[in-house]
């Protein structure tokens, strides 16, 4: 096979090769699969077959989600148009003010709910020194906590609630496949919600969470909320909690789809012989094609949620806020499914990049 590879390279430079890379790129998983070990392979079927039920999988769980929010924002306001105004409010009015911070009501209620947690009252607090005393350039307390809870509308007070219950559900919704991947339990932490941090420094060898803004090691792409917490202190961001819950749902959705997928998929794609026959078939370029899929399958709840945070920021920016409330509607279930811009960000294959993005026409 050695000689048919070094053909394979000569051909590749060329005058052909820019073209063919470039179809290489265009293909779906499954059609470059069949391309490279034929259509009728049981383990190209296999696998196939195991992707697209992951991305129905995802699909739905974010589905319904969304549409759970959707469904609570309405029944608060009376009506869908009375919901998506109720969001608007909020999210974006400054109504909340706390020892000199001015939030809004999403805001505010991130606040609320990290202090509910031990770890998120430890970012809250702030450094201290020996004998106790905070020395940090921030020192939240209860006191700053009463002052929000006393101003809180009970319209926001039932979108934490409705959060926290759905977060606390997660345990048992994922931990079966979380233990069956890792051969452990996954950490339980009570009143659970992300803990919202300003973006962290990421060292070498780490990225920054895109939900949390915590640092994470890019050698384990498992989501920040199936891992145990560290100890370290940074200074919190109170974040939309709405966005947070939305960018969570992206990472936990595509991870609880794709990680049993990839247990069997990955030493698959990483086999020597199998590497070497992509590479007789279709190049160095076949390798790294197959190669993004792989990331993407591994790593996409991540890249979904800052392609998320990307697509709701740019919409923020040249529609102002009233966009960020549509998505509470219909529109939401189509972009929050959409992971065109993740694409791009994590150099996916082009055929990713358009099958995406017609779904949001579709």
């Amino acid at each position: 096979h050695g000689a048919e590879r070094d053909a394979k390279t000569l051909k590749e430079q060329g005058m052909k090769a820019g073209g063919k890379n470039f179809l290489l790129d265009l293909l779906s998983f499954e059609d470059l699969l069949g391309y490279i070990f034929g259509r009728n392979s049981a383990i190209v079927k296999k696998f196939v077959d195991l992707e697209r039920k992951a991305s129905q999988k995802k699909a739905d769980f974010i589905q319904a989600r969304a549409e759970g929010l959707e469904a609570l924002f309405n029944k608060l306001a009376g009506g869908k148009l009375q919901g998506e105004k109720l969001r608007y409010k909020l999210g974006s009015v400054k109504s909340i003010e706390s020892q000199g911070r001015k939030l809004t009501e999403f805001e505010a209620l991130s606040a609320t709910m990290m202090w509910m947690q031990e770890d998120g009252r430890r970012h809250m607090i702030g450094p201290k020194d020996d004998d106790g005393k905070p020395t940090g350039e921030w020192n939240y307390d209860e006191d700053f906590i009463a002052e929000i809870e006393a101003q809180l509308s009970d319209e926001a007070k039932a979108v934490r609630a409705h959060l926290l219950d759905v977060y606390g559900s997660e345990h048992a919704q994922i931990n079966p496949t979380f233990r069956d991947i890792n051969g452990i339990n996954m950490p339980q932490n009570a009143l659970y919600s992300p803990i919202t941090v300003k973006p962290m420094q990421a060292g070498k060898g780490e990225m920054t969470d895109p939900t949390t803004g915590m640092s994470m090691s890019t050698a384990s792409l498992t989501p920040g909320s199936l891992r145990t917490r560290g100890v370290s202190i940074a200074e919190p961001e109170f974040r939309d909690v709405v966005q947070t819950f939305l960018s969570h749902t992206q990472q936990i959705g595509h991870w609880l789809a794709y990680a049993p997928m990839m247990k069997d998929l990955s030493p698959v794609m990483r086999h020597r012989d199998v590497i070497n026959s992509v590479e007789s078939k279709a190049g160095q370029q076949g390798v790294r094609v197959l190669s993004k899929w792989e990331q993407y399958f591994t790593a996409g709840g991540i890249v979904d949620a800052s392609a998320y945070s990307t697509i709701q920021g740019l919409l923020n920016r040249m529609l102002g806020r009233a966009a960020g409330a549509v998505l509470i509607g219909r529109l939401s279930v189509i972009i929050i499914q959409t992971t065109q811009l993740g694409a791009a960000i994590a150099e996916m294959p082009v055929g990713s990049y358009i099958y995406r993005f017609s779904k949001l026409f579709s």
